[in-house]
């Protein structure tokens, strides 16, 4: 946890989150650890949720709410569990939190009992779907471990979802939460400054020698890595929007996209460049030109009181009228648009690069914003993609990476 960021701050959500629902009870748990192999795990990532209600980062913490006191429920770690992590320091879970109760399983659960059998209802975070068939991913269990004890010790239960209240808490940035995200910006902005000049470009020969570099100066500056996956691809890789392999031997007169973000105290920074790797031919220059402008125009369009749909919409337009320049389709249709467009051009940035939002409701100030169109020509094996983070406002918003040059070319 960043000095910054003090255990008021995980306080204050607590208690705000306690005055916007309607259960006496809160019931939230930590991520897990996942089997990565037989006896080892995947780095553990906390469910950002329980981080932003607790500032701690350690698995299987369970956090309860009730009408007169807050506590959290550890687990108890068997001899080889601490004998490889070693144990919980309880002092410091009090440290991070602000929470000074803290009980074993059994203590913890038993109350948790007594207080559904008092209130027939529960406050939780209820767990999506095993699969997500539109990502094609696996979720975490936590959450699905949690509500089926709590509805084995009580099948009478009520239980009220939390996500709502809580994404709507988390889209609007408290003025830490900025100066966070702006440092994970700035981080993110001299470390492609530095990796990505003309002298540093000329040196490398394989996409993985850029992210090792970027990976080095992100830790360097203090961040604690990457917020996401970082994305390295050169030439036909690049139309691949998350290109993860950097296993590519750079070529003279290929266009790199690069989409990273420094993690700094939880919060993330999204910026892609497209770099070319020797000088662009007159095509890549008018692909990388329309790209520019159609970000340009929705630095204009992106701002309080827009709906994404109707936002969305006009970026689409904006694109499939540079398309049509391009000579790419001849009229503004749908699905002639997406098949060289074929992502969303904004998303929420916080804890999260794709963090929780209704986008349903309109844009408000304080919200901060990834703006990232993009162009894909897979036959050309041309991908070009500009991405910057955007402080929402009333009239005009903020371009807070604006200090990154939008392009680097080596000569």
């Amino acid at each position: 946890m960043d000095k910054d960021l003090t255990k008021d701050f995980f306080a204050l959500n607590r208690r705000n989150l306690q005055k916007s629902i309607k259960s006496k009870l809160i019931v939230v748990s930590a991520n897990g650890l996942i089997q990565k192999s037989l006896d080892a795990a995947y780095p553990f990532k906390q469910d950002t949720n329980f981080w932003y209600l607790t500032g701690i980062n350690t698995p299987d913490i369970v956090l309860v709410i009730n009408e007169d006191e807050e506590f959290l429920i550890v687990p108890k770690l068997n001899s080889a569990r601490q004998a490889f992590d070693g144990s919980i320091d309880v002092t410091r879970l009090t440290k991070q939190s602000g929470i000074t109760k803290i009980v074993d399983q059994k203590e913890g659960w038993d109350r948790i009992k007594n207080e559904v059998a008092k209130h027939k209802k529960l406050a939780t975070l209820l767990p999506a779907p095993v699969r997500i068939k539109q990502l094609d991913l696996f979720t975490q269990p936590s959450r699905r471990a949690l509500v089926s004890k709590v509805k084995r010790l009580a099948p009478y239960v009520t239980l009220e979802d939390l996500r709502p209240v809580i994404t709507n808490m988390r889209v609007i940035k408290q003025p830490i939460e900025l100066d966070l995200i702006q440092k994970a910006i700035d981080i993110t902005n001299q470390t492609l400054t530095d990796v990505l000049s003309a002298d540093k470009l000329a040196s490398y020969k394989n996409t993985y020698e850029i992210e090792a570099a970027i990976s080095l100066g992100f830790r360097s500056q203090g961040a604690s890595g990457h917020g996401f996956d970082p994305i390295v691809a050169s030439g036909k890789s690049a139309t691949i929007l998350h290109y993860h392999e950097h296993d590519q031997k750079m070529k003279k007169g290929e266009l790199i996209v690069v989409d990273v973000g420094a993690d700094y105290s939880f919060y993330s920074a999204d910026i892609s460049r497209t770099i070319s790797y020797g000088q662009p031919t007159g095509r890549q220059m008018a692909v990388y030109n329309s790209v520019k402008y159609v970000q340009s125009e929705g630095f204009k369009l992106i701002k309080s009181g827009v709906l994404m749909k109707d936002f969305e919409k006009q970026i689409e337009n904006l694109i499939g009228q540079e398309l049509i320049k391009l000579g790419l389709i001849k009229k503004l249709d749908h699905d002639l648009i997406r098949h060289y467009y074929p992502h969303s051009c904004s998303h929420s940035l916080g804890i999260d690069p794709h963090d929780p939002a209704d986008y349903t409701k309109p844009l408000v100030p304080g919200m901060v914003m990834a703006v990232e169109p993009g162009i894909y020509i897979p036959e050309e094996s041309i991908g070009v993609r500009i991405e910057d983070d955007v402080l929402i406002q009333a009239s005009q918003s903020i371009v807070l990476s604006s200090s990154l040059p939008t392009m680097l070319t080596l000569k």
